[in-house]
């Protein structure tokens, strides 16, 4: 009996000691502490997260696990534009040479047979004009090599002996391509009159440093920017477009990635970070079974194998054509959750044929025996504390009691 009082005298002083007064360590303020601090309390404003549910049978995984990699791709205009004319602009370098059909004429001496006078290189000025002597300026911005040519016959006819010139483009400065971003070498070059087409242009630049399905490719055009995946530019000639003098590529990378909750392993290869549960997909398409793999499986002792939980938010047509109600839903993604069994045969047959999205979710849920031995680790636990505490009370009240001097 004395031991009994003496404990039940001893123990709750001790536990209100420590959790009243702070001495247990901890990294932040107690629920409690947080709840009864705070001047507004906003729970639950009348509005709930209403999803849908579905189970993965071989009909659902034929509805909903078509490859998920949808391709952002250029638009049918841009696609459809062939390699544009490369004409001269402001800064460009300019050959001109003019050919006389005699001797004695405007720029051949008497007794030469026929020829030709080559006229120095010169820059298109800001202007946009070229000077050819007897010609005067001549007006060379926005036009083609072919254009000026003529205009100088034009101006030299009634001066010179059937005079004819070729113009020459020797140095572009205008009408350059710049590639930028994620590519082995960023360059500028000038556009060829042949045509450049996309993936030309990232080869100038010395190709693009990470996998194609991670690699979007953004054109800028006169005030408007377009992207594409450079998956769909590969499989897709149509999407490989033509370059236009002026573009800027610039070639970004997007990876995908996923999350791992619940049962499964902790230390898994693969995470970004360290202590992570994020996981990249490091290839094209990743299927559920995949990612369960990635994240080192399921712990066998824990996890409960029925409930293997995958969180994804459904265009609502798709679960339209499923035959799921959604009337009562006003946005255009829904609230899914998808569900596979592993304890059936054909658990992981389904999941093997499931593909996973960028930011999905996956959600191994515990065992119900799990819960139960938790509960007993923590009776356990208490037991041995309240046990030890006892003990240790029992131990200084006796050690006080025992006579001390050299007359014990």
């Amino acid at each position: 009996m004395r031991s009994g009082k003496m404990l039940g005298c001893g123990v709750a002083p001790l536990v209100l000691l420590a959790s009243g007064c702070g001495l247990l360590p901890r990294d932040g303020p107690a629920t409690v502490e947080v709840l009864n601090s705070a001047d507004v309390t906003l729970s639950n404003p009348g509005y709930e997260v209403s999803y849908a549910l579905v189970d993965l049978t071989p009909l659902t995984v034929d509805m909903f696990a078509a490859p998920p990699q949808r391709f952002a791709a250029f638009t049918r205009a841009s696609a459809g534009l062939g390699p544009a004319e490369v004409r001269i602009g402001v800064g460009d370098t300019v050959a001109v040479s003019v050919f006389e059909a005699a001797g004695g004429g405007l720029f051949l001496p008497e007794g030469t047979r026929a020829g030709n006078i080559a006229i120095p290189p010169q820059q298109v000025d800001r202007a946009g004009n070229i000077t050819v002597p007897y010609a005067g300026s001549i007006r060379a911005l926005g036009r083609t090599p072919a254009e000026i040519q003529r205009e100088i016959e034009d101006r030299l006819k009634t001066r010179a002996i059937e005079p004819q010139a070729v113009v020459t483009l020797t140095d572009r400065r205008s009408n350059e391509i710049t590639v930028l971003g994620e590519v082995g070498n960023p360059t500028r070059f000038p556009a060829d009159p042949g045509g450049t087409r996309v993936l030309d242009a990232l080869a100038r630049a010395g190709g693009p440093r990470n996998p194609a399905f991670e690699s979007i490719i953004t054109v800028q055009r006169r005030g408007r920017t377009e992207q594409a995946l450079l998956t769909a530019v590969v499989t897709n000639p149509a999407q490989n477009i033509s370059i236009l003098p002026g573009d800027v590529i610039y070639v970004s990378r997007r990876f995908r990635s996923f999350t791992v909750f619940g049962a499964t392993q902790s230390n898994a290869v693969g995470v970004i970070g360290s202590n992570n549960r994020r996981f990249v997909f490091e290839e094209e398409n990743l299927t559920l079974a995949d990612g369960l793999a990635k994240a080192g499986g399921l712990i066998d002792v824990r996890a409960d194998a029925r409930a293997v939980f995958l969180y994804r938010m459904t265009p609502r047509d798709m679960l339209a054509r499923a035959g799921v109600d959604v009337t009562k839903y006003a946005e255009p993604l829904i609230p899914t959750i998808y569900r596979v069994d592993l304890t059936r045969g054909e658990g992981f047959f389904l999941a093997n044929n499931f593909h996973m999205q960028d930011k999905d979710l996956i959600f191994v849920a515990t065992s119900p025996y799990d819960d139960l031995t938790k509960f007993l680790a923590i009776i356990r636990n208490l037991t041995g504390t309240v046990t030890d505490i006892a003990n240790t009370i029992i131990t200084v009240r006796q050690a006080a009691q025992v006579p001390s001097g050299p007359g014990r």
